[in-house]
């Protein structure tokens, strides 16, 4: 499934309203910039609909998807994107849990990560190891 994405595209993979930089000029707003692009790798763009709908499902979000179709960008959700857009929300949500330890999170907000990032991914990986299980009895 991951040899389906031919060709590249650069992913931000950190995109909320807080790394958009919107300019207001006379024809009106226009994204200015892009920053905070540590997270930055050039790759399949459908893992960018992860960090788009984080905790969420980008499937269940029909305005952006209509904007996003009527702007030309392509989003199918086939069982192969399916399948990578869950792997791509685990890589988001191991990345969200090591950058506790540079970042210095408190208690509280390492408590926040177990139970909204750890967990989340601790059971798909258990879900995965089910069905290759399945798939080789």
């Amino acid at each position: 499934m991951l040899d389906e994405v031919t060709v590249p595209r650069l992913v931000h993979f950190d995109l909320w309203d807080g790394n958009i930089l919107v300019d207001r000029g006379p024809d009106g707003p226009r994204i200015g910039a892009l920053i905070d692009a540590e997270r930055a790798f050039w790759g399949d763009p459908l893992a960018e609909f992860v960090s788009l709908a984080l905790f969420d499902d980008i499937e269940r979000d029909e305005a952006f998807l209509n904007g996003y179709r009527a702007a030309g960008g392509p989003a199918a959700f086939d069982a192969s994107a399916r399948t990578r857009l869950a792997l791509y929300r685990a890589h988001l949500h191991l990345i969200m849990w090591v950058e506790a330890v540079p970042r210095r999170f408190d208690a509280q907000r390492r408590a926040w990560l177990e139970r909204e990032v750890v967990k989340p991914l601790a059971a798909a990986f258990d879900d995965w190891s089910r069905r290759g299980r399945a798939r080789t009895a």
